[in-house]
């Protein structure tokens, strides 16, 4: 070997053995932050506690509380920047992080570590968690003002994105996110996602897929059985949003959601740049059938389940919106890839549900959501919940458990 190809290759050598060094001594150091975030945050807030619940919709968020007493009140809509509406538009495009660039994978491995260093030092980690963050601390600020008090936690609803999947919650966008506007997740446990997607959101808002006796451990089987198929529409004055999945317990995530999709091009502030009403509300139409077809193509095992159409967004009480609805509703049947098997009566019919307040029934549906976490009382009066709850606690308890 030359003199000169050993001066080129050993400050290469030099780099490499300083990288592996330096992550020898980040590991444990952000072992550590790990166990000192979540040993301070683990048990949530008291019973008693206001639940917050926060959406972060495609253009907008919006804050609800959930008093212990039962009482629901609207607390702040704020309007996110171009930038961060942008963002979502794109964010919601992107594929699943491939394996090995997740936490779970070496390479991924060494990014989470990274990540989590610039956390540690209070830098965003991501560009879309320092915008999460602005919005999350716009919301905080004015929920903050609504209630007079300090808000400490909160849970959080979005729509669903693929490339948020596979995280832990120490690397988690949503849950940094809350950490950089100055709020705690309820947990960091991995039991539980880390963000409720906006359709099941909307779902617990409307009183739908609640399985309660699932959730208090009363009856495994309950929502697993797809029934129909949710197709959320969220009409803002900047985009449309969509989304379907199979209607499961809200609680649950579920692999056949499509990841949807955010048009831009027909949110109601674009009427007015429209050469005639007619074209643009014809290509809505257009849009949402098509949304029909394509994933029923893509899950032809639904091909014979009913649909449930879920409206919501602060534009989605709009009468020629709503009626375009109507008329897709009607349209269904012909959209679906795959036709109901004959004999299959009325499940090729569909249901319309409208919010009661389309603006902020998501964020309602992420404070129930704390609500239900954070009050033993909500499973007390279900059936059978003492029994079980006897039998859990005179589990053994495994010794090699830890929070994370």
């Amino acid at each position: 070997m030359s003199p000169s190809s050993r001066r080129t290759r050993g400050p290469c050598s030099l780099f490499a053995v300083g990288l592996v060094l330096a992550l020898g001594l980040l590991v444990p150091l952000m072992t550590c932050q790990e166990h000192r975030i979540c040993n301070t945050c683990s048990q949530g807030p008291p019973e008693g506690e206001t639940a917050v619940g926060f959406n972060l919709g495609q253009s907008y968020g919006t804050s609800v509380a959930y008093f212990s007493n039962g009482t629901i009140t609207n607390l702040a809509k704020v309007r996110g920047s171009s930038t961060y509406a942008e963002r979502m538009e794109q964010l919601i495009l992107k594929p699943q992080t491939p394996y090995w660039l997740t936490p779970f994978g070496y390479m991924g491995r060494l990014l989470s570590i990274w990540r989590r260093l610039k956390r540690t030092v209070g830098l965003p980690a991501t560009t879309e968690e320092a915008l999460l963050a602005e919005l999350l601390r716009a919301l905080k600020d004015a929920s903050e003002a609504a209630l007079q008090t300090r808000i400490n936690t909160a849970s959080v609803a979005a729509p669903q994105m693929a490339a948020w999947q596979d995280v832990i919650p120490v690397d988690s966008t949503v849950n940094n996110a809350l950490v950089l506007a100055g709020l705690e997740p309820y947990d960091w446990e991995a039991t539980d996602p880390s963000y409720l997607t906006e359709v099941n959101a909307l779902l617990a808002s409307d009183g739908r897929q609640i399985c309660k006796e699932q959730w208090c451990f009363l009856d495994d089987d309950s929502g697993h059985e797809a029934r129909q198929i949710v197709y959320h529409i969220s009409f803002t004055n900047r985009s449309l949003y969509t989304s379907l999945r199979p209607a499961r317990c809200f609680f649950q995530y579920t692999w056949e959601e499509d990841m949807g999709s955010i048009n831009a091009d027909l949110g109601l502030d674009k009427l007015n740049e429209a050469n005639t009403p007619g074209l643009f509300w014809s290509a809505v139409q257009e849009l949402l059938l098509s949304r029909v077809t394509a994933y029923t193509k893509r899950h032809p095992t639904f091909a014979s389940l009913p649909f449930l159409v879920l409206v919501a967004g602060e534009a989605g009480e709009t009468p020629e919106f709503l009626a375009v609805v109507q008329s897709v509703i009607k349209g269904i049947p012909g959209a679906r890839a795959t036709k109901p098997a004959p004999g299959a009566g009325k499940e090729g019919d569909a249901e319309l549900v409208v919010s009661d307040d389309p603006t902020f029934s998501a964020a309602k549906g992420a404070a129930f959501w704390l609500r239900m976490r954070m009050d033993r009382s909500y499973c007390e009066g279900a059936e059978g919940f003492d029994s079980v709850q006897s039998v859990m606690q005179e589990a053994p308890k495994s010794e090699g458990h830890v929070d994370l």
